[in-house]
């Protein structure tokens, strides 16, 4: 099928509670990206996700391989999102994000793989922006055991409108072979929260880049704690 509307998506879970989204076996949802791309025929736009997630409690997505939609792999966030699962998904070959965040409280992610973006900007495996300045932020988001490889900008970019902390784990996670940078982490958060937060990455591997692996720009809250633990950085190509 196809999608004219910028809202729809493939799976949209919209102002839901305990939903859980399943693959048995090999499942693999495919959507037609090059349509999307189509400006002739469809209105520009970058939302056409496989796996939208808005305004809902509780919700866990297993054992899936995501590709070539017009918008997003996953698409998680809005003013109160909370308690989300990821696990065991490919997201690769999406038009605009591998994974695109913009508020959640309660987010873990394992054995995930956000790979091959390209198509419209920023092109990213995964982008931590939050939308909503006095919306949930990004609280106690985890990443275990996950790769972000070979998209168009960078593996991460993370930009924190938010006015409360950021509380960020990336564990055991490969970034590798993106275009144009690893890691970039472009705002780090807005106003003079009390407590700024922590974002970390503990045992992440981050290689195969020509262009800068980590980049930090616009670091506006000074006590918030930026960790690289037991990292490896390899630019050589």
């Amino acid at each position: 099928g196809d999608f004219k509307k910028n809202s729809d998506a493939l799976f949209k879970i919209f102002k839901q509670k305990n939903v859980t989204l399943r693959g048995i076996g090999k499942v693999l949802f495919v959507m037609n990206k090059k349509d999307y791309q189509d400006k002739a025929n469809y209105k520009p736009g970058e939302w056409r996700h496989t796996v939208g997630i808005q305004e809902s409690d509780g919700v866990a997505v297993d054992n899936l391989t995501l590709r070539s939609s017009g918008g997003d792999g996953v698409y998680v966030g809005s003013m109160d999102c909370r308690n989300v699962r990821l696990t065991n998904l490919v997201c690769e070959d999406h038009h605009r994000q591998g994974f695109s965040v913009t508020g959640v409280k309660n987010l873990y992610v394992k054995n995930c793989k956000f790979n091959d973006t390209r198509g419209s900007a920023p092109e990213c495996g995964l982008d931590l922006e939050p939308n909503y300045k006095d919306g949930v932020g990004l609280q106690n988001v985890v990443f275990e055991n996950c790769e972000f490889k070979n998209n168009n900008l960078a593996g991460i970019y993370l930009s924190n409108n938010s006015h409360l902390p950021a509380t960020i784990t990336f564990r055991d996670c490969v970034v590798k072979d993106n275009l144009n940078g690893g890691i970039g982490i472009g705002h780090t958060a807005m106003g003079e929260p009390d407590q700024p937060g922590k974002i970390e990455f503990i045992r992440c591997r981050i290689e195969g880049h020509s262009t800068p692996s980590v980049t930090l720009s616009l670091h506006t809250v000074p006590n918030l704690k930026l960790v690289f633990e037991d990292c490896v950085i390899d630019n050589r190509l």
